[in-house]
């Protein structure tokens, strides 16, 4: 962005009705955000309804959105004041270059989808030809049960939660797994274990 746009767009930023919305219109317009371009004319023409740039940079909007038919109404609002066939003839060219812009893009996009289209065709055929082999009901899944559950999931929130349920056995037998798996808490476990076995004998 040069300098002069950047301080124009200030200026507009600090005051949005001044006339300078044309130009940071049409920067808009060139930075492909059409539909800011077209909301900020259409703003700035309610101030300005005779400003003739703003008037072509709206028209320049339109046809990049695709609006031709408006293009021409605008264009013809315009005829009277221009007077000058060559400013028109040089926007309805615009115009031109928008319409194949937009048809070569819709080709392009047409010419992708179709394979596309062909490929989730022929991957839903296959789909349904595929033969699925029937479960057997009789398969049941292995369980390894070499160890006894409990000690898969042993830990003091476990054993925590057996005592709120005064479940005193389980909440013994994973205190004394837990002193043989973690001597460096001996005291600790063996203080819960006798704790445990107090309230079994109650």
């Amino acid at each position: 962005m040069n300098k002069d746009l950047a301080k124009i767009k200030l200026i507009y930023e600090f005051n949005p009705s001044s006339p300078l919305f044309a130009r940071v219109a049409e920067s808009e317009l060139e930075s492909g955000n059409t539909d800011t371009a077209i909301q900020m004319l259409e703003r700035g023409m309610e101030l300005y309804p005779d400003y003739i740039s703003a008037k072509l940079v709206y028209i320049q909007a339109l046809a990049k959105k695709g609006e031709y038919k408006k293009v021409i109404d605008k264009l013809d609002e315009l005829k009277p004041i221009l007077n000058d066939d060559s400013t028109i003839n040089y926007y309805l060219e615009k115009i031109e270059e928008e319409k194949s812009n937009i048809q070569n893009n819709e080709d392009e996009i047409t010419r992708i989808k179709k394979p596309l289209e062909e490929d989730l065709e022929n991957l839903a055929e296959t789909i349904n030809k595929a033969k699925i082999p029937p479960i057997d009901s009789n398969i049941t899944p292995k369980i390894d049960e070499s160890e006894p559950r409990g000690k898969q999931f042993v830990s003091e929130t476990l054993a925590g939660i057996y005592l709120a349920q005064s479940s005193f056995k389980e909440a013994l037998d994973i205190y004394e797994k837990l002193l043989e798996s973690n001597p460096a808490k001996t005291e600790y476990y063996e203080r819960k274990i006798e704790e445990i076995k107090n309230m079994m004998n109650k």
